[in-house]
């Protein structure tokens, strides 16, 4: 896609964002159990230390998309060779990827289908085959239809998550958190709310954006990728903030809970928001699995046994999608379920290097060095040039 100088329509600005958040929107966060992971079980920080965790994770994410902007790399293992040079490390990254792809998926094809089957009935493996069709219909048509279904969803979840808050309040449990506030109530220390709720928070997620890159592609200038990431950050602020609000209201009772959000509608008596619940869980765990597997597709659709087969995108993107969620329903049926979310965390830290630390040092080394040569802003005005040109080449760009 050429450069386009007035820059993309706000629409698929919008769709972007959207993307990112419903990527990011996964089924940890609509049953409440990573609010309480990270955030509830400190206390009243719960509304401080997540938003600053969110921005260092929006810097990274500008710095990365920008970066892939200026070459055109709109898959991480691409973005990684531009970024560091050598192809070895676009290499370590693809194996921490597959190493993680099939943990991260079998969580939400368990939570889709744990949730349906507990409050619905029926068959797990119904549930399963009906996750798989979904996410492959959204992918294999690319990144308009991807993004479109992600603000399709992203607005029907934030808005019901705004009911969810609203019932909240009303029914006089939002008080406890009131009272919380006020009196600076901690379960733990400021130190230790700093460490998982910003610090923590943003090693484990600073990389989201390279997972999801070609979902970023529509971007054509430098404001579409500063506006993108500012609607990121407010509708990931907006479900933080209600999310970490709904499950604060019944702790501390509620981190001992499997299903925090749940526990709170149960607690409230409101038994009428338990179908605003499922919906809420079912299409955090699709977006995410839509715009994830469509990341992973668009990757390994480059590699060259996929590069060199004469069939059609939407055929390589079938395949692969076949292939990941194949995968991963075989990790959520043999019962590996229990430690879906540890396995994730422990793998997710072989990011941290390379990631939440490398792309914003080297990211911003080589943004401030294309600045000093006199390189343009254009979009894609480094492709076909050497990684570390900026640094070698000692004439300005024409």
């Amino acid at each position: 896609m050429s450069n386009v100088k007035n820059g993309a329509k706000l629409s698929a600005i919008i769709g972007v964002a959207f993307a990112y958040m419903t990527t990011f929107f996964g089924g940890g966060w609509a049953t409440g159990s990573q609010a309480g992971a990270y955030f509830t079980q400190h206390g009243w920080t719960a509304f401080i230390m997540p938003l600053g965790g969110l921005f260092l994770i929006s810097c990274v994410m500008w710095i990365t998309v920008e970066y892939a902007r200026l070459n055109n790399a709109w898959n991480y293992g691409i973005f990684m060779e531009r970024l560091y040079g050598p192809k070895v490390v676009a290499t370590i990254f693809d194996i921490i990827q597959i190493i993680s792809m099939p943990i991260t998926f079998a969580a939400c094809i368990a939570t889709f289908a744990s949730t349906l089957q507990s409050f619905i009935g029926g068959s797990y493996i119904l549930y399963v085959v009906l996750f798989a069709v979904i996410v492959i219909l959204s992918v294999i048509w690319g990144t308009e239809v991807v993004n479109k279904l992600a603000s399709i969803m992203g607005t029907a979840i934030l808005a019901l998550l705004a009911v969810i808050f609203v019932t909240v309040l009303s029914s006089g449990y939002g008080n406890n958190v009131v009272n919380m506030v006020k009196e600076r109530t901690m379960y733990t220390s400021y130190g230790e709310a700093f460490w998982w709720g910003t610090i923590k928070f943003c090693m484990l997620t600073g990389g989201l954006g390279l997972s999801v890159l070609p979902c970023f592609e529509p971007l054509q200038t430098r404001s579409d990728v500063t506006k993108s990431v500012l609607w990121s950050f407010l509708f990931c602020g907006f479900f933080l903030v209600v999310i970490n609000f709904s499950v604060e209201a019944f702790m501390p009772e509620a981190i001992n809970e499997t299903l925090p959000m749940y526990y709170g509608i149960v607690k409230m008596g409101a038994l009428w928001l338990t179908p605003v619940y499922v919906v809420v869980v079912c299409l955090a765990v699709i977006t995410t699995g839509n715009a994830m597997c469509y990341g992973y597709g668009m990757r390994f659709a480059s590699l060259k046994v996929f590069r060199n087969w004469s069939v059609s995108e939407a055929i390589k993107l079938f395949v692969i999608s076949l292939i990941i969620i194949g995968i991963s329903s075989a990790v959520s049926m043999l019962g590996l379920t229990t430690i879906i979310y540890k396995g994730y965390s422990y793998v997710s830290y072989l990011n941290t290097p390379l990631v939440s630390f490398g792309i914003p040092v080297f990211g911003i080394i080589k943004l401030v060095q294309i600045r000093r040569r006199g390189y343009t802003l254009d979009r894609g005005v480094l492709e076909g040039t050497g990684s570390w040109d900026m640094f070698r080449n000692r004439e300005s760009a024409k």
